[in-house]
């Protein structure tokens, strides 16, 4: 797909099959999209922004793309597109310091949550409506000096969290109720793990 200096990315599917590719290192967010499906590729496009170094991608209902990206140890940003298929709307900071990892899910109700590593501890930020105004950074606290974070969404419209620190154990931590609090962090064992990637089955 060509491009270059890429150390991270994450990629989306579309309804019809086609793909949508974000990649950075140390960089601005860049983009490519399958013009059909398993056809050519539309080439890298940047949507600017500082230097950053973790990207994760997301879809809205009406298949616009949305991205959440940071840099070392700094704020989170976010950037969606204004139509499918159409231009984005700009970068735009969620605030907070120290994040390192995140991970960007889509609610059915297209909202979009973020959650990041940072100072040891993850964090939640979610939109109160859709396309709408942010909650702000709450802390769920316990655990211990995680650097990695992925989410998984149930049907029911819970979270379910995996987090591990570098060459430490899996720790999850999952939502007793919708929208309602958290059942804790338990370890799961093992050692060793550096990044973790959970999935849900059909």
């Amino acid at each position: 797909l060509g491009g270059y200096g890429f150390k991270k990315i994450s990629s989306q599917r579309y309804p019809d099959n086609r793909l949508a590719v974000f990649g950075v290192g140390n960089s601005p967010v860049w983009v490519t999209t399958e013009t059909t499906a398993g056809g050519a590729w539309s080439g890298w496009a940047s949507l600017g922004g500082p230097a950053f170094s973790l990207v994760k991608s997301a879809m809205y209902s009406d298949k616009r793309l949305a991205v959440a990206a940071v840099g070392d140890g700094t704020a989170v940003w976010i950037n969606a597109q204004t139509a499918y298929n159409g231009s984005w709307g700009g970068w735009g900071s969620l605030g907070g310091s120290g994040f390192w990892n995140i991970d960007l899910v889509h609610r059915p109700d297209d909202r979009m949550v973020v959650f990041a590593v940072g100072y040891s501890r993850v964090w939640v930020n979610e939109q109160v409506l859709a396309n709408g105004n942010w909650s702000g950074w709450t802390s769920l606290n316990g655990g211990p000096n995680f650097t990695n974070v992925r989410a998984v969404l149930r049907p029911d419209g819970t979270f379910v969290l995996f987090a591990n620190g570098i060459g430490s154990s899996v720790w999850v931590n999952a939502q007793i109720s919708y929208e309602g609090s958290w059942s804790g962090w338990s370890d799961l064992g093992g050692s060793g793990f550096t990044h973790i990637d959970p999935t849900l089955f059909p």
